[in-house]
């Protein structure tokens, strides 16, 4: 292993005893996207490595990434090895084979049939197409280990021998079929893949066979897993194959069988064409059946378990039509289709010009919806058809009922009758006058980049290189200033002509247990702090140890919020100095890389760092200040002398590569506005299209006309800034919103595994939070769903 990998194995602390498949290992490239959050790492080795070593190392990663800097990366691993060697190549094929076989279906029934010579494999198929698509699965198997590593190569083989004993075997099975004898049902074979002739006992709804007695147990699809006889299922067809075998003595249906927990194939041998037929008519896709018979793995279908059917009976079970029975309906301001690529999956068929999401609100009554696909339109024409033809119906309908009274009116004679005809033609009339027409609302999900890049906050005029700063780093129990978290440390260096003159270091008291993953982050534990001060007298002690200095911190928005809030909760003035933060002047000041934390700093200044100490506030405080005096004489050989020109080096023209991102949605409420809402996309997918589409706030501003703009998601503003800012600065960040919206709880539930909040109680206080503040605001709050799917079982697919 080089140096520079043994080092990064050092920092990530990854166990010795796995690293034996390292030895010759060196690192090859290492990315880091600070836009999507992704880490990619790639390591040259001359084998690949063991599954525990890789699991391993994505695990130490992504604790050392988020350690660093606060913010959950995935992590992007890949082993690149040009050598023949895999010494764990079977390793990894057992291991897809036996947890992550969905990954490649067919996988389980190709390992049955391979010979391995370590990665060598040969492997017989039955024909041309089996061959076909083993291939296809090798293909996507290579793709899969690859990333371990990982390599094999392989010959497939098409066994004319097996393919001609199965074409005799369907031959011999049709001639068995033929001359099977009557028997009594008890005396059905309970092993064989056929039934036996049995008595007749049907009724109306019997398809095929006998009836099926309502007290037969039915299976669920899913735990059928082995060869059991006399299975009863129950489904919705969803496919149907016809075969028909060159003997031509019967002929096969093949029905695919969905029951909400699984699919399988069922299949039912016929002899009599005019049954057959008869069959098919009625088992058409979308019917729903109860079917009997044995279940067998069955080599003709890749030895899956396959239902062979000897009755087949028409189903009670209908097609569940969802209601929505509220008096008063909430209209969706927040919901994709499949335009939504690789995100929502509310069917939308351009061809059929169908579109799920449109057709299901009308038919549960709803009054309307916003169509808001991720930065793209591609929905709206459909939609427009769909909502379009739709209202004419109504109108049509209204004003054919109206003609109907109006010629009963002339035609009717008895007072009491003209009456009630004209009561009823005044209510269409007045329904004619204002329709209950279906509304579609035209919109888009977009990124949201804040061109007011905060560098300097509160810049003044002093001299750049003279100044004294106070370069600061907080610890803290969480990442919500604005909740229940606090400061656990602050540690703080003077920095003077380059130099450190003096050091601040605190530990706080924050009266209750500090949370383990904090701990194994900081290795600040309960014991160390319990005879500390607490947050107000070491905030205290701070502020008046600063003065009027101005103030670094790498990514000082976290660390400043947490200052602000501790001086706000015990009434110590508002924060006055000026603030530098150095994440953001390194984004700006080398473009030219990728990484910007704290510990890609200290080595591209190179500044000696400890990673060991790395997230102690003292010593983080220490290494920012020593980049900032590297970063200061960059900033003075571009002849920048005061503080207050460091704004100087952002370019507007680049603006939107550098500053901070929200989603937001908007929505048009005319034809200016839908004109700017194409404008605003246009723009997004084209000129401000930085690994995503994104528009400038500025930008946005500018053609807002005709527009409502939404807070969007949980990675909206104004939920995000929630988490670190209350009052004042979460109503001044509300206000550039038309509508806030909040998703109900069971929609954020993943922050509460990323970390983001502790608990479900955690994340309803802050959804609580930003209501309270909405309203307070004076602003509208909407509840949206931030809708990706219409059904609750179709969210798998997501």
């Amino acid at each position: 292993m080089d140096d520079k990998l043994a080092k990064i194995m050092n920092k990530i602390n990854v166990s010795n005893d796995l690293l034996e498949d390292f030895k010759n290992a060196k690192i090859l490239s290492h990315k880091d996207d600070e836009v999507d959050n992704i880490i990619t790492i790639k390591i040259q080795n001359d084998d690949d490595i063991s599954l525990s070593l890789y699991d391993e190392l994505i695990n130490k990663f992504e604790m050392f990434y988020y350690a660093k800097t606060k913010v959950h990366y995935g992590i992007n691993l890949e082993i690149i090895n040009e050598t023949r060697n895999s010494s764990h190549f079977k390793e990894h094929l057992d291991n897809i084979v036996k947890n992550n076989k969905e990954l490649i279906p067919l996988i389980e029934h190709i390992s049955s049939k391979m010979t391995i010579n370590g990665n060598d494999l040969s492997i017989n198929a039955v024909n041309e197409v089996e061959k076909e698509d083993i291939t296809s699965s090798l293909e996507e198997l290579n793709r899969i280990i690859s990333v371990y590593g990982s390599n094999f190569t392989y010959v497939i083989d098409v066994d004319d021998e097996r393919r001609q004993e199965i074409n005799t075997n369907i031959e011999n099975e049709s001639v068995e079929i033929s001359n099977r004898p009557y028997v009594k049902p008890q005396e059905r074979s309970s092993t064989g893949m056929f039934p036996k002739r049995r008595k007749k006992n049907v009724d109306e709804k019997t398809i095929f066979g006998n009836l099926i007695p309502k007290d037969d147990e039915v299976w669920k699809i899913k735990s059928l897993t082995g060869e059991k006889n006399d299975v009863v299922i129950e489904g919705k067809i969803f496919g149907t194959e016809e075969f028909t075998p060159s003997s031509k003595a019967f002929k096969i249906l093949t029905l695919k069988v969905h029951d909400g927990t699984d699919s399988m194939l069922a299949k039912v041998f016929i002899r009599e064409d005019d049954v057959y037929d008869e069959v098919v008519k009625k088992t058409k896709k979308g019917t729903y059946v109860k079917l009997k018979g044995n279940t067998k793995i069955d080599q003709y279908s890749n030895d899956e378990v396959v239902l062979n059917v000897y009755d087949i009976y028409e189903s009670d079970h209908k097609d569940e039509v969802r209601v929505d029975n509220a008096p008063n309906k909430r209209v969706e301001l927040h919901a994709h289709t499949m335009m939504s690529q690789m995100d929502g999956v509310t069917k939308l068929d351009l061809d059929k010009h169908t579109c799920e999401l449109v057709t299901r609100c009308i038919d549960m009554g709803y009054r309307g919806v916003a169509v808001t696909d991720h930065a793209g339109c591609q929905a709206f024409p459909i939609v427009y058809e769909l909502i379009t033809s739709h209202n004419k119906g109504v109108i049509k309908k209204l004003k054919g009922k109206k003609e109907e009274l109006l010629e009963k009116k002339e035609n009717e004679q008895d007072e009491n009758q003209l009456k009630l005809i004209e009561q009823v033609l005044e209510d269409v009339n007045k329904e004619l006058e204002n329709p209950k027409l279906f509304k579609g609302l035209y919109g888009t999900e977009l990124t949201l980049v804040d061109d007011t890049v905060d560098i300097v906050i509160r810049p003044t005029d002093d001299d750049l290189l003279s100044s004294t700063y106070v370069v600061f780093d907080t610890e803290t129990t969480g990442f919500n200033a604005g909740g229940k978290d606090q400061m656990i440390e602050i540690g703080a260096v003077k920095l003077k002509d380059g130099e450190i003159i003096e050091s601040f270091d605190e530990l706080i008291n924050p009266h209750r247990h500090i949370p383990d993953n904090i701990s194994e982050l900081t290795n600040i534990t309960d014991d160390m702090v319990k005879d500390k001060d607490d947050e107000e007298t070491v905030t205290k002690k701070f502020l008046k140890w600063v003065g009027d200095l101005p103030l670094v911190a790498h990514n000082a928005k976290f660390d400043i919020s947490f200052l602000e809030m501790a001086m706000k909760k015990y009434d110590l003035g508002t924060l006055k100095n000026t603030v530098i933060d150095t994440l953001e002047l390194s984004r700006t000041l080398d473009q030219g890389f990728a990484r910007h934390s704290l510990s890609a700093l200290v080595s591209r200044y190179n500044i000696e760092f400890d990673e060991e100490g790395h997230h102690r506030a003292d010593y983080d405080a220490e290494g920012t200040a020593k980049v900032y005096a590297k970063m200061m004489q960059k900033l003075s050989s571009q002849n920048l002398k005061k503080i207050s020109d460091i704004d100087k080096l952002i370019s507007k023209d680049e603006i939107y590569k550098f500053g901070r991102t929200y989603h937001f949605n908007a929505i048009a409420l005319n034809k200016t506005g839908l004109k700017n809402l194409f404008k605003i996309i246009s723009l997004a997918n084209t000129t401000y299209l930085y690994k995503t589409p994104r528009i400038l706030r500025s930008k946005l501003n500018e053609l807002r006309e005709g527009l409502i703009i939404g807070s969007g998601c949980a990675q909206g503003e104004v939920f995000l800034e929630a988490t670190r800012k209350e009052g004042q600065e979460l109503t001044n960040v509300i206000n550039f919103y038309d509508y806030v919206e909040v998703q109900p709880p069971e929609v954020y539930s993943y922050l509460i595994e990323t970390g983001d909040f502790k608990n479900e109680e955690d994340l309803k206080d802050h959804i609580k939070k930003v209501i309270d503040a909405t309203k307070e605001a004076g602003k509208l709050i909407v509840a949206t769903g931030d809708v990706h799917h219409f059904d609750r079982e179709d969210k798998i697919y997501r």
